[in-house]
């Protein structure tokens, strides 16, 4: 017997033995780190599915439906990012007092936004002044689905006054506030003492004041537009354009690049139309028009311009330009229409624009526009009419009263000729809205209702 032929033997089959066992142990943690390695990628891929959202370097948690997809276009929820930016969410539309789901608005200290279900823009309104609401275009339309409002995610830098940009599937937004902030730091001379002027940031503007309180205008980059030279600059975001006032008190219009727009020689500057670039000026106590090329529409020769007190009604968003066509206009207290080229839509024949409630019916509210109709109510000699914006008349001077009331969320509007109330909008839609019905034959048809009921 051999026995070290044996043990040499008994050795090399333990070498064959511990050499596979190595490279099994070997294939178990390729095999291993293999399976490590596609659950880590799927994990990440997961996780780059999911939806972030980034607020001013902190992460926030958002609901599932914050984001809305629909085909390759997304929506964020408006009530979901009003609510997380500091808004406050109302359903309805402003001054409405409905809980209509196909409109909402929010609102904050400074702005009001109101936003409606398939509309292709959005209004901004500031609840501290009087101006007008301001309009934006959507690059899209407002979308409703399961009684929530969304808006395309493109048009939440505008809507919501931060700024917004989307890596993946992170969503990061800076609010108008912090921007301001991080401006502050760098432009030590920067002016956000109002809340529009911030705005300008929004469209690569900084307002810029020196030592003796002029002011300038810079972009972001520190590259000067206009000069130190101003007492006073605010900016229009829907137009953005920039109102100044000289050091004489007179006021002009300069665009976003610095250029002159409106020549600084006015007391008052009020814009009629973005579109139209339309403006209302006031110079020595008298009112006119012009255009964006400083071209008279309307001589300045007018006591007032616009609906006044627009305070009292709650469906005005434009003052000056009613529903797109006609003008309002005011000479030694006597109203006409103009339209958007200065000629003459009805003269100057009417006591007021508009009619005060003038009847004990409780919760009534004063009448101007009529919206379902693109109405106008006027008045002369105590008694009103309601007209077109083509200056015709719907319902002749005659009324003694128009005013409306609003119940559950639902507003009704009343006239009342010879001590009778009429439904203003079932007269309208019985008579005046049926092809066969002229315009001319409204007056008699309301004389011919009037007396068929006094008869019976």
């Amino acid at each position: 017997m051999n026995l070290i032929d044996e043990s040499s033997q008994e050795v090399k089959k333990g070498n064959k033995k511990g050499k596979g066992l190595i490279i099994s142990m070997i294939v178990v943690l390729v095999l291993l780190l293999a399976v490590t390695s596609a659950l880590i990628y799927l994990l990440n891929q997961e996780e780059q599915k999911v939806f972030k959202f980034n607020l001013d370097g902190n992460q926030v948690t958002i609901s599932q439906s914050f984001l809305y997809v629909d085909g390759e276009k997304e929506y964020i929820s408006i009530k979901e990012l009003a609510e997380i930016l500091g808004y406050k969410v109302y359903n309805g539309g402003y001054k409405e007092y409905t809980e209509d789901l196909t409109k909402c608005y929010i609102q904050n200290k400074n702005e009001i936004v109101e936003f409606t279900a398939n509309s292709k823009e959005y209004f901004k309104i500031n609840p501290n002044a009087t101006e007008d609401y301001q309009n934006f275009s959507i690059n899209g339309k407002v979308l409703q689905t399961n009684d929530l409002l969304y808006i395309p995610i493109d048009d939440i830098s505008i809507a919501f006054n931060c700024s917004s940009s989307k890596k993946g599937n992170n969503l990061i937004i800076e609010s108008l506030e912090y921007l301001a902030q991080q401006y502050t730091v760098k432009y030590s001379n920067a002016k956000f003492t109002e809340y529009d002027d911030m705005k300008a940031i929004l469209y690569g503007v900084i307002i810029i004041q020196d030592e003796n309180s002029k002011l300038g205008l810079i972009t972001l980059q520190g590259d000067t537009i206009v000069g130190v030279k101003y007492s006073n600059i605010e900016f229009y975001e829907s137009t953005q354009e920039f109102y100044i006032t000289t050091a004489e008190g007179k006021k002009g219009i300069i665009d976003i690049e610095g250029k002159t727009k409106v020549i600084p020689t006015y007391d008052e500057i009020h814009s009629i139309s973005k579109d139209l670039q339309l403006y209302v000026v006031l110079s020595g106590g008298k009112y006119g028009i012009i255009n964006s090329k400083n071209e008279i529409v309307l001589y300045i020769e007018y006591d007032m311009i616009g609906i006044q007190d627009v305070d009292r009604y709650h469906n005005i968003k434009n003052q000056y330009l009613i529903y797109d066509k006609i003008i309002p206009i005011c000479k030694e207290d006597k109203w006409g229409f103009i339209d958007t080229q200065g000629n003459f839509v009805l003269p100057m024949d009417f006591d007021n624009i508009g009619c005060m409630v003038n009847t004990n019916v409780a919760a009534a509210k004063d009448v101007v526009l009529i919206d379902e109709y693109k109405a106008i109510v006027v008045g002369k000699d105590d008694y009103y009419g309601i007209i077109n914006t083509k200056g015709e008349f719907l319902i002749p001077l005659g009324l003694t009263s128009v005013y409306s009331t609003t119940t559950s969320g639902k507003t009704t509007y009343s006239m009342v000729y010879q001590e009778q109330v009429i439904d203003t909008l079932d007269y309208l839609k019985q008579t005046y809205l049926d092809e066969e019905t002229s315009v001319d034959n409204t007056q008699d048809q309301m004389i011919q209702e009037n007396n068929t009921e006094d008869n019976e």
